[in-house]
């Protein structure tokens, strides 16, 4: 069976798992990603155009997804930065925030895979910089191996935002190459297309 055709035959069960395995990328030396959204000519462009680029440049740096949210950096950044919406942003099962002390907020999540791989969870502290409109956050314990990354919001115009997400999150679930590559390049964008839907609903008169 050709590959494009396992991707277009895939089950919701192993679409959730292509999501989370579509989020694991490489850092050197177990670093937090950084929200690098430096993009060539035509990925820029594509950009501009409205599409939500993903760029891979090696399996020893972060996946980055880069992508404009028609919104203020303020708005942009407050949906990121609500944890009630982590659910619809990131697909989870369970979401809830177990401690918070300033700008340091702890919180853990939960994600059901189809059998045989069942629950996988996570503690991670996030730490939270909204002057400059940006986050990173890392894995303290639980069963994923990895999850660590950042997000940053910047301003592209009055009432526009470029939102720059970079991460490594690794489910530790036992899945083919192919799937991997698959879920980076074609489900990594819905974690800006979900805020484009969630700020869609909260229209802002003032915009």
């Amino acid at each position: 069976m050709s590959r494009s055709k396992r991707r277009a035959g895939l089950r919701p069960g192993l679409r959730l798992v292509a999501f989370w395995l579509g989020l694991s990328a490489s850092l050197p030396g177990g670093a937090p990603a950084r929200a690098e959204g430096t993009l060539t000519p035509e990925q820029e462009q594509r950009v501009r155009s409205g599409e939500i680029v993903v760029r891979i440049d090696a399996t020893d740096r972060p996946v980055v997804v880069v992508g404009l949210v028609d919104a203020s950096p303020d708005r942009t950044f407050g949906i990121y930065a609500d944890f009630a919406n982590y659910r619809s942003i990131f697909g989870l099962t369970e979401s809830e925030v177990t401690q918070q002390a300033g700008n340091r907020v702890q919180g853990r999540f939960a994600v059901d895979f189809p059998w045989p791989f069942g629950r996988r969870w996570a503690l991670n502290e996030t730490v939270v910089d909204p002057g400059r409109h940006r986050f990173t956050f890392r894995r303290r314990e639980g069963s994923f191996k990895i999850y660590e990354g950042s997000l940053q919001v910047l301003p592209e115009s009055e009432n526009r935002s470029r939102v720059i997400y970079a991460a490594r999150i690794d489910p530790d679930l036992p899945v083919p190459p192919w799937l991997v590559q698959w879920a980076q390049e074609r489900v990594f964008p819905n974690v800006i297309r979900n805020v484009r839907g969630l700020l869609a609903k909260r229209p802002d008169k003032s915009e």
